[in-house]
């Protein structure tokens, strides 16, 4: 199952988290987020990956638009980064062209969850 949502993404997080804690709704395998349009106040990309981690599914992941990775827009990208390092495990990061986008080229990122919420075979059965 695939869902595109078209709207204030943290608000909607906030919504799909309290959904899956309360057990109406299963959690995702991946989310896919567009970093680039992310604050970077501290405060709120922490909160946007604890939002992130708590819907995914034990063994998630998560893909992230990072934003260009022109020489201006470096501290932007590093601020993206040390987030998802602080909040996920072996974050891979890539750069590609993306034809219809001025400033190239664009970062990519993609991570799974700590191993601390990832509950093995063991812990599952508790």
């Amino acid at each position: 199952l695939c869902s595109i949502i078209y709207a204030d993404a943290y608000a909607h997080l906030a919504t799909l988290g309290a959904e899956i804690a309360a057990g109406s709704r299963p959690p995702f395998d991946l989310v896919i987020y567009d970093l680039s349009d992310t604050p970077l106040e501290l405060e709120s990309q922490d909160a946007l990956c604890e939002r992130v981690k708590a819907v995914l599914a034990p063994q998630g992941r998560i893909a992230v638009q990072c934003g260009s990775m022109l020489p201006e827009y470096r501290e932007q990208f590093k601020a993206h980064r040390a987030g998802l390092e602080r909040h996920f495990r072996k974050p891979v990061y890539s750069e590609g062209v993306i034809p219809s986008f001025l400033e190239q080229p664009w970062g990519f990122a993609s991570a799974r969850l700590p191993k601390a919420l990832s509950p093995g075979p063991a812990s599952a059965l508790s």
